[in-house]
């Protein structure tokens, strides 16, 4: 987030602001997958000083800045996108924030978006938490005792082979496998 030598550097090659980035080096799968502009790099490492230049430079906000925003990790970031009043994409997009935010590992950054309600749709958490192998938030949903409806967290546990922590948590008398484990074997 140097924004001296960031400055210095479009001065000097006149750069558009407005410009997409792109890497032959680089290794992060969303980016990759991506053609990021200036404004959306700067989000997704969180360089605010960068983000804020290019702002008061009307670089134009996008309702994808949230995505590369929860990538950045960066609660600062958030808040500005709230304060910016940048809308999401569409009616469903906080829940897909919220996804992006529990595969990413930014835990507090989802516990931020169910917190205030951005998300909809609780039944995502669960999902995502065992399909990233997101440890920190399936510890929270064990230790909330965290159900949904019809879903079994210890049940998800067998079905993504974490077995051996429902064992632990069996022996620890945490868990009645009786009454807590509806499965067929």
């Amino acid at each position: 987030d140097s924004i001296v030598e960031f400055v210095k550097y479009v001065n000097q090659k006149n750069f558009n602001l407005s410009s997409q980035v792109t890497s032959l080096f680089e290794t992060n799968q969303f980016l990759i997958d991506q053609k990021p502009t200036l404004i959306e790099y700067a989000a997704f490492f969180g360089s605010i000083q960068i983000f804020d230049f290019l702002q008061l430079n009307n670089v134009a906000l996008n309702p994808c800045l949230w995505e590369y925003a929860i990538h950045s990790n960066n609660p600062d970031l958030i808040h500005r996108l709230e304060r910016l009043s940048i809308d999401r994409l569409y009616k469903n997009h906080d829940d897909t924030l919220y996804e992006e935010a529990i595969k990413c590992n930014n835990n507090e950054i989802a516990k931020y978006i169910q917190n205030e309600q951005i998300f909809n749709e609780a039944k995502v958490l669960v999902a995502n938490a065992f399909e990233s192998f997101n440890i920190e938030m399936i510890k929270y949903l064990i230790e909330t005792r965290f159900e949904i409806e019809s879903i079994n967290i210890y049940k998800n546990l067998i079905e993504h082979d974490f077995a051996n922590i429902v064992c632990i948590l069996v022996k620890e008398g945490r868990l009645d496998y009786k009454t807590n484990l509806e499965i067929s074997l």
